[in-house]
């Protein structure tokens, strides 16, 4: 810390039983609310200074704020065992200090002090930071009591799943959005009437058939206010949390009224980035509004923002978004699974089905690296059906290039067997290559960004590289099936 200050008539103090912070992220946050909180008192920009220690390294010099936040990978909040913060104004007569600390004991501690020589200006920031102290503290119980709830859910469903001789992969694959789609039902269920049992047919048709709301320009702004009142983390936390991953830092802040403030910045960028013409993302981005209402029962804003909902069209139950609102749209099958029923002549195509159906629920759940690796299997999978099918041997551990090459070959999809100097032969051959190419590229991708592996860095694959993913992983199974068809039902001699 720097030296005392020259006039020190009141010393305030509120310790915090456990720290009040749990990522380098909101670490920054709450750094920052504390330097606001003293520069808004003194009306002038104070001055700060921040040290972070952690474990088994030497004592860290002083980090300005915002290159604590740029350099979050050097400075795991694991590691964290010592963090201190002064922020003095120019004249030293208001000094805040944040300690955050591990006892010998291994115990978190946690305390703010304030010095002043003005008594009611020392005691009013004591209020703020003892409310907002309060506030985070309450906050990290809900989340607690949200956590244990959901691990006794899944230990329900896993039970569920035992009992009806379910497996683990389809446990894996539907479990998440299984239970968020649970937890939004439960809601509605209390204060929902029975309807009249519909006709499959009919309950398929006002399924698809339904309007998705398209939210005023008006409603997204109020949104970004509202959400400048919550904590950077907990904005990423409403927007990620409903598969919304995309940010655009390159947005206009004038159009998003985001002229200052990392909140409505953040806001801002997620906001930017959603696709208003595709429905599933505007019904995930309904999703954002309704964990935000719930977030905010009885605010004003909540009422404010409830009123632009309904004038948009969106049905409100209750205070909450009406269920049906929520719920993902049916996006068409695929060709893949729509043309399964035609193969199964040449396979048992249940496991075909698995991939498919799997890439399909990780696309609409916005799990990129998910569907990436899905991608991968469906193709592996196509690929040693057919060289089981010709009895062609396959090497251990295969790349994707590879063995697509072994599966075209008994095909007559190998580009070197096309005999002929034409350019339609030739133009076939630079054809066939790319697919290889591609079905390697694939692997690639999926070593790379894909699941698996036994990744220790978050995936950088976004929704677009799943698209490409799951729709060229789709496009040569299907070229491949539909190949193994003709040549085994015609009992053609294998030829491009």
């Amino acid at each position: 810390m720097m030296g005392e200050p020259t006039l020190k008539n009141y010393r305030r103090y509120f310790d915090f039983p456990v720290w009040p912070v749990e990522s380098e992220a909101e670490l920054a946050d709450y750094a920052d609310w504390l330097v606001n909180l003293v520069g808004h008192e003194g009306h002038t920009d104070p001055h700060v200074e921040l040290k972070v220690d952690l474990s088994g390294r030497d004592r860290e010099p002083p980090i300005p704020i915002e290159e604590f936040r740029e350099r979050f990978d050097e400075f795991p909040f694991d590691k964290i065992v010592n963090t201190s913060l002064e922020v003095r104004d120019l004249d030293n007569s208001l000094i805040l200090e944040y300690e955050m600390s591990t006892s010998i004991f291994g115990d978190p501690t946690a305390i703010v002090t304030i010095n002043g020589t003005d008594k009611e200006r020392v005691n009013r920031i004591k209020t703020k930071v003892r409310e907002e102290g309060e506030a985070r503290l309450n906050a990290r119980e809900e989340r607690l009591a949200v956590a244990k709830a959901k691990a006794a859910a899944d230990a329900e469903f896993k039970r569920q799943e035992a009992a009806l001789g379910i497996g683990d992969v389809a446990g894996q694959i539907f479990r998440a959005e299984s239970q968020r789609e649970e937890e939004r039902s439960r809601r509605f269920k209390t204060r929902q009437t029975s309807p009249a049992p519909k006709e499959p047919q009919q309950e398929a048709r006002s399924m698809s058939d339904r309007v998705i709301p398209t939210l005023s320009r008006k409603s997204l702004l109020a949104l970004v206010n509202v959400l400048s009142g919550f904590t950077l983390a907990e904005i990423d936390n409403f927007f990620v949390g409903n598969g919304l991953n995309s940010v655009n830092q390159d947005y206009e802040p004038r159009e998003w009224a985001a002229m200052s403030g990392q909140r409505r910045n953040k806001a801002a960028s997620y906001l930017s980035a959603i696709d208003m013409a595709d429905e599933v993302q505007r019904v995930r981005l309904l999703r954002v509004f309704d964990d935000v209402l719930q977030a905010l029962p009885e605010a004003a804003e909540a009422t404010e923002l409830g009123r632009l909902l309904e004038r948009d069209g969106v049905r409100r139950d209750s205070g909450n978004i009406a269920l049906e609102h929520l719920r993902l749209p049916d996006r068409p099958q695929g060709r893949l699974q729509a043309a399964l029923p035609d193969y199964s002549k040449i396979t048992d195509t249940e496991v075909l089905r698995e991939h498919a159906e799997r890439m399909q629920h990780a696309s609409l759940k916005a799990d990129a690296p998910d569907a990436i690796l899905a991608a991968r299997e469906l193709l592996e999978s196509v690929c040693k059906l057919i060289c089981e099918d010709y009895d062609v041997e396959i090497p251990k551990s295969p790349n994707a290039g590879e063995l697509y090459k072994l599966a075209a070959k008994p095909l007559g999809l190998d580009a070197q067997d096309i005999p002929g100097e034409d350019d339609a032969t030739k133009a076939s051959r630079k054809v066939l290559s790319g697919l290889v190419r591609v079905a390697d590229g694939l692997g690639d991708l999926r070593t790379r960004v894909g699941r698996g592996h036994g990744r220790t860095k978050s995936s950088s694959a976004r929704q677009r590289h799943a698209e490409l993913a799951t729709g060229a992983a789709g496009t040569l199974a299907v070229f491949l099936l539909d190949t193994w068809q003709d040549r085994k039902v015609k009992g053609a001699a294998p030829k491009p």
